[in-house]
């Protein structure tokens, strides 16, 4: 199922970028997961995330989203920010 925005709704969702990055969100979980695409760079929000808040994700315009900070540096930051190139897709990747 193609949307455009990033629902708050139990579920999983694929997010694609203009520079190939994927996001899946889980949002029963309340994670979110970089995979970095072929026309980005490696970053230390690669990987799994907890998810604080999505200010925004709507296809057409670039997604921003709060992650909480990995234990060992969580006294010195208090989230973790992700901004994306613009989102081309949002997918339902579970009960398609």
């Amino acid at each position: 199922m193609t949307l455009d925005h990033i629902p708050d709704a139990p579920g999983r969702y694929r997010v694609t970028t203009t520079s190939g990055s994927i996001y899946v969100f889980d949002m029963v979980d309340r994670t979110v997961t970089r995979t970095p695409g072929p026309d980005s760079h490696p970053d230390f929000t690669d990987g799994q995330h907890l998810l604080l808040r999505i200010i925004q994700g709507q296809v057409g315009v670039s997604g921003f989203w709060t992650m909480q900070p990995e234990p060992e540096v969580a006294a010195v930051l208090e989230y973790l920010w992700q901004v994306t190139s613009p989102i081309v897709a949002i997918e339902r990747i579970d009960g398609d």
